[in-house]
């Protein structure tokens, strides 16, 4: 597997197909002739200002079979997460980390400024067990999931789930001669991209994190891409914020691939666009079904006991994790596979079969997705049980052009929204009034932005009134 196409990266850089090729072929030379054991970090800067050779480094440690960490130098995530035994990187994203590291080695792997630091382990005993899991399961890469659905959690991903997934994405897209937008680095799905792109020699483009966030400057980096062709993997949220812009482009086809939320309401399916529907679970690093959306009627009917992507399994749980039979019987959703499995955990404890998090029941022998368990989107609103993704949903269609955001925080209803003025979002928002599921928000608060956070889900902490206050104070008091 080599690069036939070049890298595109988000800070206006590129990195042609004969570096990229260089690279690569220095950075396998270098792995074959070393047998590290534990994890190989990669340290890269979020704006890939530095250390941009990300791609080529990942491709490399696939390769040889080198387990890795994409290690964020600005991240407050310590070394001891893993059992990190050398770092990558250029000299400058290195002189962020260097001083909180025990150096035994240090080597230039590639002329272009690129440095393989060898270090002390600072968790011999994760290191141990972590080298004894890598012998009965090859590991491809470390990482460490968002927390957004419970406490942030170290998984393995094993090169045999990554390969499913890679393979099944190229069987999807066997015939797509498109530009891959990356997801971020600190997101899982970036792997499948990136693996993705080059066994079937697609130009990648970098979307780094602190681009993403920003919709409007993301928007911009993909309409300047000179493709005919656009596949983006991301969250139905971060969808929600660039695609009334993005599809204003129709000179552009674009193939999105939503996934890690429910599916958003779509008016129309625009000509110039394709979607499928992904779902999973991120602790197995696990799509369980990938569906085509034929037509706006399929959104609400859908269902993920079927269009099973290889090797996967789906069932529902009861509360004494019993399977759950017959029909219109709520369980909890839970993807299996022999396949691909991943570990988590400092114990590395193998796991077939990982809770979604989703609740799910039977219908004719379908299983429908039902919402998340204890979704936080789910709320009890003057003794009424509402779902705020729903009246999202509901809103989407009167306000088509407006980015908004329903919370629910300190018992009031908020509403904020861009560009739109508080009186011409009540006017609208009044002919929804006659939906007995919809609870007229208390506030509308209008902001210049919808924050997201680097895995592309709104930062709810950002947009309430307490993290602006806190702010202000802090400035305050530095003043």
């Amino acid at each position: 597997m080599h690069f036939k196409s070049p890298i595109y990266l988000s800070n206006g850089a590129l990195i042609s197909v004969g570096e990229a090729n260089a690279c690569l072929k220095a950075l396998r030379s270098h792995f074959i002739s070393q047998k590290y054991q534990g994890v190989v970090a990669l340290a890269f800067h979020p704006s890939f200002a530095y250390f941009p050779y990300i791609v080529p480094a990942i491709t490399a440690c696939k390769q040889c079979s080198i387990p890795f960490y994409t290690m964020n130098i600005l991240s407050e995530e310590s070394l001891s997460q893993f059992p990190i035994t050398a770092i990558l990187g250029d000299s400058r994203s290195l002189l962020y980390i260097q001083k909180n590291i025990s150096i035994v080695k240090k080597k230039l792997i590639f002329e272009k400024n690129i440095f393989l630091y060898q270090i002390h382990c600072s968790n011999p005993i994760l290191l141990q067990s972590f080298n004894q899991l890598n012998k009965s399961e090859p590991i491809l890469y470390a990482i460490t999931t968002s927390g957004t659905t419970s406490t942030k959690k170290v998984v393995y991903a094993s090169h045999s789930s990554v390969d499913s997934n890679v393979k099944d994405f190229i069987n999807c897209f066997d015939s797509v001669s498109a530009v891959v937008v990356s997801s971020p680095p600190i997101f899982d799905p970036f792997y499948v991209d990136i693996l993705f792109s080059v066994a079937k020699g697609l130009p990648i483009f970098l979307s780094t994190s602190n681009v993403r966030i920003r919709s409007k400057v993301y928007v911009k980096y993909i309409m300047d891409i000179t493709s005919s062709h656009i596949l983006l993997q991301m969250t139905p949220t971060l969808y929600n914020s660039i695609s009334f812009d993005l599809l204003k482009d129709t000179s552009k086809k674009f193939t999105f691939v939503l996934g890690g939320e429910q599916f958003p309401s779509l008016s129309s399916i625009p000509p110039h666009s394709v979607y499928y529907n992904v779902f999973g679970v991120t602790e197995m690093s696990c799509w369980q079904s990938m569906v085509k959306i034929e037509s706006i009627l399929d959104i609400p009917i859908l269902h993920v006991g079927s269009n099973l992507i290889s090797n996967t399994d789906v069932y529902l749980v009861d509360d004494k994790s019993d399977r759950v039979v017959g029909d219109k019987i709520e369980g909890r959703i839970v993807v299996s596979s022999q396949i691909r499995r991943c570990f988590r955990g400092e114990s590395c404890v193998i796991y077939d079969a990982f809770e979604t998090g989703d609740i799910g029941y039977y219908e004719k022998g379908y299983l429908y997705f039902n919402g998340r368990n204890h979704d936080s989107n789910i709320v009890k609103i003057n003794g009424k049980r509402t779902n705020l993704l729903e009246m999202e949903r509901r809103l989407k269609f009167i306000l088509p052009s407006t980015l908004f955001h329903l919370d629910f925080y300190e018992n009031a209803l908020t509403l904020y929204c861009v560009n739109e003025l508080e009186n011409v979002v009540s006017s609208k928002i009044l002919t929804m009034a006659d939906f007995s599921s919809f609870i007229m928000p208390s506030k509308i608060i209008k902001v210049g932005k919808i924050p997201f956070n680097a895995n592309g889900k709104v930062n709810k902490d950002q947009l309430r009134p307490s993290f602006h206050t806190k702010r202000k104070e802090a400035k305050n008091n530095i003043l």
